[in-house]
């Protein structure tokens, strides 16, 4: 786990992306879209089974912990 630093810019951002997300008829729970800021500033991946973020532009998302060899 990374811990972020949740400045202001981050909020834009994730108020950007409820923004734009929104405009397309698609909406994302806020925590959902929080941790999906978080993940991007810091280059992770995000391990879920979350539809939900798959509609948020420039997440890295895998759905399993095993690394494929």
């Amino acid at each position: 786990m990374n811990y972020v630093h949740t400045s202001r810019e981050l909020w834009e951002e994730i108020s950007e992306t409820a923004w734009s997300l929104d405009r397309k008829g698609k909406v994302v729970p806020v925590p959902d879209l929080i941790i999906a800021q978080c993940a991007k500033i810091s280059g992770s991946t995000l391990i879920t089974l979350d539809k939900d973020f798959k509609l948020i532009p420039g997440l890295k998302l895998s759905n399993s912990l095993l690394r494929k060899v």
